[in-house]
């Protein structure tokens, strides 16, 4: 079945993110472990499957198949990343590494995570979950808005490391998604040639890096 999206996750921002799309009666997937059996969303007309985020990608992203036009991430991990680490386990040994310190510190306002993740911002305060993201100014201060935090990451050079981005769009206030042609893109990069790749989702603002060194 054809759908326009797939919401991977049903927490606080997948829900969010069904709200802010589902008026427009598009088709919607959600992927979720944990949906109780009285929640509305069971009774709204989406389609529910029980699953994992990354494995439910590994499973049904098919180049030839029926694929959503955007994927919402909605779950603690960095899907993409997760999504690329799975299917090069396919090909070879891969390793998740720290990122270079030389590298955190050309983001702005860095903060390590779980699993070696770097989370990267322009905001030092907690931005409105229902911002618009407008190209021009922020809507929090109302000056000008710096430089595209994804560009910002596609700039990112260093020895022995390749810089892969998937931009994250704005479907809807406060909700971003990236078309899967975006992540298969990115896959046939890494996949090119082992080595050392620095994956990373931004949008205009806000962003997550990993390294990954596959053989």
């Amino acid at each position: 079945m054809k759908y326009k999206y797939w919401i991977i996750g049903y927490g606080k921002f997948g829900s969010i993110s069904l709200k802010r799309i589902g008026a427009a009666k598009d088709k919607i997937l959600i992927v979720d472990t944990d949906i109780s059996d009285n929640d509305p969303v069971r009774t709204s007309g989406v389609s529910i499957v029980n699953a994992k985020g990354a494995e439910y990608l590994l499973k049904n992203m098919k180049e030839n198949g029926p694929l959503p036009d955007f994927i919402i991430p909605a779950v603690p991990i960095h899907l993409a990343m997760h999504w690329i680490l799975l299917r090069i386990k396919k090909k070879g040994k891969v390793d998740i590494l720290s990122v270079p310190e030389t590298i955190v510190s050309m983001l702005p306002n860095p903060i390590t995570g779980n699993d070696n993740a770097i989370f990267t911002s322009h905001a030092t305060w907690r931005c409105p979950d229902n911002c618009a993201e407008p190209a021009d100014i922020c809507i929090h201060t109302g000056l000008a808005r710096p430089k595209n935090l994804f560009e910002i990451i596609e700039g990112i050079t260093a020895p022995g490391i390749e810089t892969v981005v998937i931009r994250s769009r704005q479907l809807a206030p406060g909700v971003g998604g990236y078309k899967p042609g975006t992540l298969f893109e990115s896959l046939n990069r890494v996949l090119s040639h082992p080595g050392s790749y620095l994956i990373a989702t931004a949008c205009r603002c806000h962003g997550v890096i990993h390294l990954l060194k596959w053989e």
